[in-house]
């Protein structure tokens, strides 16, 4: 995939409760955040961050595997973003679990999605996966 069409994947995700016999030790996600979009934010906080964007709609419904789930998406459009980004949450209990924001951007678009990630973040050298 050439740089001009790539897409970013940006999943922030919030893993679950943990074993009882494990000490109660939470991992501080208030700082996990990309354009608004805050790691373990609750359904209603995240379809006002959708609306302040361009006034869309954050869709959701149950999931049919399992009804804990609940699956919403939104389009949304954001000069800033690079134009139309699609936005994918799967929530447990009102709360996101894992967000997905992704947009077929430009190479100097996706250099500025990275630079404001690592910048927040630090950098994140890749690592490949599977057999070689």
């Amino acid at each position: 995939m050439s740089p001009s069409l790539g897409s970013l994947l940006l999943p922030l995700a919030l893993f679950g409760a943990e074993p009882a016999s494990a000490p109660t030790v939470r991992s501080d996600t208030a700082a996990l955040e990309f354009h608004g979009f805050r790691a373990g934010a609750r359904l209603d906080e995240l379809a006002a961050v959708v609306r302040g964007f361009d006034g869309s709609r954050l869709r959701c419904d149950r999931a049919k595997a399992d009804p804990h789930v609940t699956e919403c998406r939104a389009v949304l459009q954001d000069p800033e973003l690079g134009g139309s980004v699609n936005l994918w949450v799967s929530a447990l209990d009102s709360i996101a679990a894992v967000m997905t924001l992704s947009s077929g951007v430009s190479a100097d678009q996706l250099d500025s999605w990275r630079q404001s990630i690592e910048a927040r973040y630090g950098r994140v050298d890749a690592h490949v996966q599977g057999s070689k």
